[in-house]
């Protein structure tokens, strides 16, 4: 086996620390101005909470198994109750925003990956919430 430098690891991992920030930060950036829409539209923020409530009860049906399952329950409900719900998440997410930055500084690089991708679904999750959002608008 060849011998790789230690310099070049550290450089490596260095790059990979910042596009994995980089990720983070532009998934927290992403919510932070999908919220500022939602507070500066009310009729849009009302009709993102509606979708939510929505996809919510279309969970509940479709994940009854899981929701009554002794396994799957808890974490069902967390998902339901303090992820993905129709009540304001600001202050949650403010928080998280606050300590992201020094994750890769306090855990492994496995947690930092698992926060970023976590951020990335939120960003996504809340993308999806507002084109539906805007598309029902229209139709009103």
């Amino acid at each position: 086996m060849q011998n790789i430098p230690v310099a070049s690891l550290s450089a490596s991992s260095f790059e990979v620390n910042i596009h994995r920030q980089t990720k983070l930060h532009d998934a927290l950036q992403t919510v932070h101005m999908l919220r500022a829409m939602q507070n500066h539209h009310a009729d849009l923020k009302v009709v993102v909470r509606s979708v939510k409530r929505v996809q919510c009860r279309r969970f509940e049906r479709s994940y009854t198994d899981m929701l009554t399952h002794s396994d799957w329950a808890a974490a069902a409900r967390f998902f339901l109750e303090e992820l993905y719900a129709d009540r304001d998440f600001s202050l949650r997410d403010a928080q998280f925003e606050r300590i992201a930055p020094r994750i890769e500084q306090f855990f492994p690089s496995s947690v930092a990956a698992i926060a970023t991708l976590l951020a990335q679904l939120h960003a996504l999750s809340e993308q999806l919430d507002h084109a539906v959002a805007i598309m029902i608008s229209r139709q009103i």
